[in-house]
């Protein structure tokens, strides 16, 4: 092990002194720079590099990972005039973001080499102020880093104007630092489970900034209320601060007040203080102050944060859909709705969760014995926060007739029972009833041959029942989208007739739900516009090795229709033909 670590650091060391050859360096020699070493180096190197003719020294730093990490720069920072982006308390130089990087470790000397010139180029913007607003972009990390901060779990929404909020803290003790959460309203925390372990709550303040604040304060050491007042308060509308002066009119011994600040890249940074043992005034006004002030950096559990974080789109969260059928493709469809930001659901099916749909469904066993859509609703709740999930264990066409449902209300319906039947009464229903509510008709074909989703109600020109419509007089009753050829009976059994199936995996199952997903995102935003049908296309050779046949779509089936969809509309159709 000794022998290993003494031929480890040989290998960097030479490898940091073929860097002699670089010339952007010079005065290259092996030391112990304490900062690059409590960074994780190794083996270190100091170096001087020419910043506007001057020279600047830097340590480099490599661990016992190189090539396959990148090197670790830190900056003398008294080599610099003025404070700039990207260089951390201790001089480390962010140079490079870590997260999707890919490094060429096969070349060790052009890993360095590559440093080094980012390294250069960072600073030469910072010096330069080309980079200035990356101090607002990047200002979550300065304030971490700034002083020793109090992390807090935070259900603030960002908004506009200057408001109060709810200080929920962990003790009474009146100094003691010890928020349990910030939030808009005292009912959002049950969603997270943390409001257990609050005795008291009292008021603090939001504060948003204007865009196109610019806050340069970290240069100074000592954190006061007067330099709050003078860098950060100085961003403030002229209508907030009229706001703000009637919420600092009285003060508390201990002051909770959480700035948002609009990044130039978009989004808002949440960051705060706390005021411990306010006199005289609040000390946002020109003649408050107090004994203490805290830093406070936020653990943001918002939905303005979460949604977006977490890849879903934050405008699809008032958005409303009913989803009719919560078997093996519509459980699915439920999870990825909600993952894509779709918060308000209405779950509708009649039927309940059973053993013998445990291994292609999202549910558990534990369910089974109880309605599918409790069900779903319970293990949706459970996993997400801010959803909002109601619950209908009826028929669909039942809860239409008995004015259970206001279809008005929604702004879509999926339809995954998997029933054609079903799907074809809906249709008649809907345009008996006039309902103009765009709604999706998806369901999947046996053995893993494919699926299918039907964007219906958008442009009145082809509906469900047009796939069954015969094109000529007194042809066929059978559907023209399916990829098997019509005249066959898929369903199986493994126990007796009682028990019948048709036989499609979870996998399947997950692409037809994905598809009837991403169609939807489309229709609510907006970029499909007409009624069409989408298809994804499996393989046929579970189908064929049961002695079933393809129809002649799935022999010429162009996968660009599975983006862009094909027209359906049959003019002799009896519900929308001509």
């Amino acid at each position: 092990m000794i022998v290993e670590q003494s031929e480890k650091i040989a290998y960097l060391t030479e490898q940091l002194q073929s860097l002699q050859a670089n010339k952007s360096i010079f005065d290259l020699e092996i030391t112990n720079n304490k900062a690059a070493i409590n960074r994780g180096s190794l083996v270190v190197a100091s170096a001087k590099i020419f910043l506007n003719e001057k020279k600047v020294q830097i340590h480099i730093g490599l661990n016992n990972d190189f090539p396959q990490t990148l090197p670790i720069i830190v900056l003398e920072k008294e080599f610099l005039p003025e404070n700039i982006p990207h260089i951390e308390y201790d001089g480390f130089v962010c140079y490079s973001e870590q997260e999707n990087l890919v490094i060429d470790s096969s070349v060790p000397e052009r890993v360095l080499a590559d440093a080094i010139e980012r390294t250069i180029d960072v600073l030469q913007k910072g010096i330069s102020g080309e980079n200035k607003w990356d101090f607002v972009d990047e200002f979550d990390a300065y304030w971490r880093s700034y002083q020793k901060t109090i992390p807090v779990k935070s259900l603030i929404n960002p908004s506009p104007e200057v408001r109060q909020i709810v200080v929920a803290r962990g003790s009474h003790k009146a100094d003691k630092i010890d928020i349990a959460y910030l939030s808009d309203n005292d009912s959002t925390p049950i969603e997270f489970g943390i409001e257990s372990r609050t005795v008291s709550h009292d008021n603090g303040i939001y504060v948003p900034l204007q865009k196109g604040t610019f806050i340069d304060m970290f240069t100074q050491k000592n954190l006061t209320a007067k330099l709050v007042r003078k860098t950060i308060l100085k961003g403030i509308s002229p209508s907030n601060r009229k706001l703000l002066k009637k919420l600092t009119k009285k003060f508390k011994r201990n002051e909770v007040v959480i700035f948002g600040l609009p990044r130039p890249s978009g989004g808002v940074v949440l960051f705060g203080v706390q005021f411990s043992a306010v006199y005289s005034a609040h000390p946002l006004n020109d003649d408050g102050n107090a004994e203490g002030i805290t830093p406070i950096t936020l653990l943001r559990l918002d939905k303005s944060y979460l949604l977006p974080r977490g890849g879903a789109n934050a405008s699809f969260q008032n958005k409303r859909i009913a989803l009719v059928g919560c078997g093996a493709v519509g459980g699915l469809i439920a999870f990825q709705l909600i993952q894509s930001g779709i918060l308000d659901l209405t779950l509708i099916d009649h039927d309940n969760f059973k053993y013998e749909n445990t291994f292609r469904n999202p549910l558990g066993k534990q369910f089974v014995g109880e309605t599918k859509v409790e069900s779903l609703r319970k293990e949706l709740e459970s996993k997400y926060p801010y959803v909002k999930i109601k619950t209908v264990a009826l028929k669909f066409e039942e809860a239409i007739s008995k004015s259970i449902l206001d279809m008005e209300k929604f702004d879509l319906v999926i339809m995954a029972t998997g029933d054609d039947n079903v799907s074809l009464m809906i249709n008649r229903l809907f345009n008996a009833k006039g309902i103009r509510l765009p709604i999706l008709y998806s369901w999947l074909e046996p053995y893993g041959i494919g699926g299918h989703v039907l964007v219906a109600n958008l442009d009145g020109k082809g509906c469900f029942q047009c796939l069954f419509t015969p094109m000529q007089p007194y042809g066929e009753f059978s559907n023209r989208a399916s990829f098997v050829a019509p005249g066959q009976a898929f369903t199986k059994d493994i126990a007796g007739c009682a028990n019948r199936f048709t036989p499609f995996g979870s996998l399947d199952a997950g692409n037809t739900a994905s598809l009837a997903v991403r169609l939807s995102l489309k229709v609510l935003s907006g970029k499909i516009t007409a009624n069409a049908l989408y298809s994804w296309k499996g393989e046929a050779d579970d189908l064929a090795d049961v002695g079933f046949q393809v129809s002649d779509r799935f022999i010429n089936f162009d996968f660009a229709d599975t983006n862009n969809g094909v027209k359906v509309y049959n003019p002799n159709c009896p519900i929308c033909g001509s």
